[in-house]
């Protein structure tokens, strides 16, 4: 897994920003401050997302201003026409559309880090649907059907309330694209 600190400009008259906050669980090293906010939705037309935001990312300062909750954030938005996000990030993402099974279960088990946002795959069922689409063990997974989470605890939570589909947006741990299983032939 990469993580990467990079700066995202965008003007704000080619339209609106789109993106939703919530606050980080990120603390300064050797401090108990909170820092940043972390990127919990981005509306695919927005110009945040023209400019590469993306869900999971984690704006350390506006505008070269440091900020500590979303209520900073949005202020520091509002304030320019132009704005400079400094963000913290795992790159790339991407989603997975899984279906619930019998039982409920998608072939997954997580566990919480503390590197920033998300969840770790610790393990998964081999040959199971996770598995099958490219999910795999040391993949970050940030957001559970468009909701960031930090806790294994909320992640299986958002899971077993989700009715039928569940969407992972994650990060895999290597660059490499995952050949995917064949799907098993009858015959």
């Amino acid at each position: 897994m990469v993580a990467c600190c990079h700066l995202v400009a965008l003007d704000k008259a080619q339209g609106p920003v789109g993106i939703t906050l919530a606050n980080s669980e990120t603390q300064l090293a050797d401090s108990k401050r909170k820092v940043g906010v972390v990127v919990h939705a981005v509306e695919p037309l927005g110009s945040a997302a023209a400019a590469g935001l993306m869900v999971g990312d984690v704006i350390m300062a506006v505008n070269g201003k440091t900020v500590s909750n979303h209520w900073e954030a949005i202020a520091a938005v509002d304030h320019d026409s132009h704005v400079e996000f400094k963000v913290w990030g795992l790159r790339p993402s991407r989603t997975k559309q899984l279906l619930k099974v019998v039982g409920g279960k998608i072939g997954i088990t997580l566990s919480s880090h503390d590197r920033g946002p998300g969840v770790l795959v610790s393990a998964l069922e081999y040959g199971g649907q996770a598995h099958r689409l490219g999910i795999r063990e040391g993949d970050v997974i940030l957001a559970v059907n468009g909701v960031v989470v930090f806790h294994h605890s909320s992640a299986v939570s958002f899971i077993d309330e989700a009715a039928d589909v569940v969407n992972l947006t994650f990060v895999p741990a290597t660059d490499d694209e995952p050949n995917a299983l064949p799907a098993p032939m009858d015959a």
